[in-house]
């Protein structure tokens, strides 16, 4: 026999007793300051004394408020118990894995903290452009690991709930901002391809939907930038192509531009890691070489760069250090010490066989050669 779980609807005193929270945690109320009188609380939350006085019993018991002597003299303490919304973005391949990389280590090492940590994984799909209150109900904080658009930003900023935000945008955001700096990694990509001896580079991006990001995603075109600014130091050239995202014509449709193409670049640089294996066939099946004749770099790490064939060079996103960023964010937060707005973290390059060419002579030839033929 099935028993039907009744479900609980929250009291007037909790539900108080969460606002009164919020504005704790949100610095209304610093640590160690007194709390207004319990009439004052009432007027102000439009309830009952009585509802007052039980909900400031809730928070005394979980630590957030200490009863001094004297009628009403509340002072506030600092946070024993965090309750954390942690969303992730999901794409049609699943849910995405380098934000799951980073909730792991998030989750792992708040274990180790000396704060009560709750911590709520609530994925986000594709074509959600608005993030709901259902998404986050009950949190103190959220921990926002999606790809930003100006509906998801605007939705989760009117919640009014202290925010972390885990992905660069294009205008500041309130709260914490912990974020790989893609403008330093597509430098990095740039300057690894210069020393390898390339001297034309194509970025390849594929498109977004108009709907979801105005036609373009924010963290392409910085990567794009810092390419372009290296490449613009060193004499290089460097162009920009956009295509359809990954479906079943994403070879023939990049082997038509490769052959159009002709000799215009001798390495590409793939917005993200899920692009290069089809570059790699594509180069392949152009009957080029790699990484003689083309070297392919991605960004972002992603795990199956080590194990592809052959071994795919990558700007790797600092996951442990975006994690444990995130918590200090978090701790530090919660227990009144002031905390930086932005925190811009360094890509880590990891040269695997795509890229590394060993003779580079024979590429620097190949480019001298072609710009004596140009003349």
């Amino acid at each position: 026999m099935v028993m039907n779980k009744a479900i609980r609807f929250k009291s007037k005193s909790e539900m108080i007793a969460e606002e009164i929270k919020t504005a704790i945690i949100s610095k209304l109320y610093g640590i160690g300051m007194r709390l207004p009188t319990e009439r004052k609380l009432a007027t102000e939350l439009r309830t009952s004394q009585l509802t007052i006085s039980k909900a400031i019993a809730m928070l005394s018991r979980e630590g957030l408020i200490d009863k001094r002597h004297g009628s009403g003299n509340y002072v506030v303490n600092s946070v024993k118990s965090i309750r954390i919304s942690f969303l992730i973005d999901e794409n049609k391949y699943g849910i995405n894995p380098i934000w799951s990389s980073i909730y792991e280590k998030f989750y792992i090492s708040a274990f180790c903290s000396d704060i009560n940590i709750k911590i709520n994984m609530n994925i986000i799909p594709e074509n959600c452009n608005r993030i709901e209150p259902l998404h986050v109900d009950n949190s103190d904080i959220i921990i926002v690991a999606v790809a930003l658009n100006p509906q998801r930003v605007e939705s989760i900023c009117e919640m009014g709930k202290t925010v972390i935000w885990l992905e660069e945008y294009s205008s500041e955001l309130p709260g914490f901002s912990v974020y790989f700096d893609n403008f330093n990694a597509g430098w990095m990509a740039a300057e690894h391809l210069y020393e390898q001896g390339c001297r034309k580079i194509l970025y390849l991006v594929y498109k977004m939907t108009a709907d979801s990001f105005s036609g373009e995603y924010y963290i392409s075109r910085r990567r794009l930038e810092g390419l372009s600014a290296l490449a613009r130091k060193k004499g290089m050239e460097c162009h920009s192509l956009s295509f359809c995202y990954p479906k079943g014509n994403t070879i023939h449709e990049l082997r038509t531009h490769i052959d159009n193409a002709n000799d215009s670049f001798d390495a590409v640089c793939c917005f993200s890691d899920d692009l290069m294996p089809y570059v790699i066939r594509t180069v392949v099946g152009a009957g080029l070489k790699i990484p003689e004749d083309v070297a392919v770099i991605g960004f972002d790490g992603q795990p199956f760069c080590g194990s592809f064939i052959p071994t795919l060079s990558t700007l790797s996103q600092p996951i442990d250090a975006i994690a444990l960023t995130a918590l200090k964010i978090v701790k530090d937060y919660f227990t009144g010490v002031v905390v930086e707005k932005s925190y811009p973290l360094p890509a880590q390059l990891i040269v695997r066989e795509s890229s590394l060419l060993n003779n580079q002579s024979r590429r620097l030839n190949k480019n001298e050669s072609e710009k004596n033929k140009t003349i």
